[in-house]
């Protein structure tokens, strides 16, 4: 089925991405891109949104960390994750469009609890990337969600200028949406001039924050930080190289799945987090891992059937 993207919602003679600075993502169903927090790091000296919203998810994550790392009652974490959930302004994730519900608040604290665990045994994160790699079932639909509450107030604004500068009308917001407020470390209502196409409130969002898949994973943490370090332990006092596979089939029967590895190994390798880190930072720093026009043109734009 034919559907149409936000720029022809608009009336907008654009043909590429090449025309845009924002994401041209379909109304009526979910783009299956995401936003890359590590990605946006790399345009902070380029882009004051960027520089905005890399700011933002810092303080967030520091105070999300001190919450977890210290003793908190359930109150403080449900009111920490009171605005974290699923949304569906910016029509981005593995959705279809209309929904929106997603992970409750009561969800969410369930999804962290582990978290409380990692701290307990002074395995220390302090980055909003080591997230996704350390908690199952927080990938890249539902920490682009979280992240896109928390800068929630910052995409108004890109979305304001973007319809300033194409003379798109926009209307005063009823109903008000919440971001973290980094000055008083809370969520705050922002109501201000909004878009609204089929009488949907859009956020639009940054080319240059989105991915169609992370780098970085549970996955690729597990084979570059443990699997690799034992082939090289392993070749070093026996003189043989077991492959990968062969390592990953002994973990995970000794251990039963890729989180408890991971646990383990952190509490015993407290370096792991940090050094994934710093060899993230030199791939992004000198690979170009955003997308360009034409990828995004790929992924956008179809033709009628």
């Amino acid at each position: 089925m034919y559907t149409k993207n936000a720029s022809q919602h608009l009336g907008l003679d654009v043909h590429s991405h090449e025309q845009l600075d924002f994401v041209d993502v379909f109304i009526d169903e979910d783009s299956k891109l995401f936003i890359d927090p590590l990605l946006i790091k790399c345009f902070t000296d380029f882009d004051i949104y960027a520089h905005r919203v890399n700011d933002r998810l810092n303080s967030f994550f520091n105070y999300f960390f001190s919450v977890y790392s210290n003793p908190a009652n359930r109150s403080e974490k449900n009111t920490l994750l009171k605005h974290a959930q699923e949304i569906n302004e910016t029509k981005l994730g593995y959705g279809n469009g209309l929904n929106g519900k997603g992970s409750t608040c009561q969800g969410l604290v369930k999804l962290f609890s582990p978290l409380e665990d990692l701290f307990d045994n002074q395995i220390n994160i302090s980055s909003p990337i080591d997230v996704p790699l350390v908690l199952h079932g927080f990938a890249e639909d539902r920490f682009s969600d979280m992240i896109t509450n928390i800068i929630s107030d910052i995409l108004i604004d890109f979305t304001y200028d973007q319809c300033q500068k194409y003379k798109i009308d926009t209307v005063q917001a009823i109903e008000p949406r919440y971001f973290w407020d980094d000055t008083q470390n809370q969520w705050k209502p922002v109501f201000g001039d909004r878009l609204y196409i089929n009488d949907t409130p859009i956020l639009l969002v940054p080319k240059w924050f989105v991915r169609p898949k992370y780098f970085y994973n549970t996955r690729d943490f597990f084979i570059q930080k443990i699997v690799k370090y034992l082939q090289n332990k392993t070749e070093i006092a026996h003189g043989y190289r077991p492959s990968i596979t062969e390592l990953n089939e002994q973990l995970l029967t000794e251990y039963g799945c890729i989180h408890a590895v991971i646990f383990d190994f952190l509490k015993n390798y407290p370096g792991l987090l940090e050094s994934y880190q710093d060899d993230l930072g030199l791939k992004y720093d000198f690979t170009d891992f955003h997308l360009n026009d034409v990828t995004l043109d790929d992924l956008l734009y179809r033709s009628e059937q």
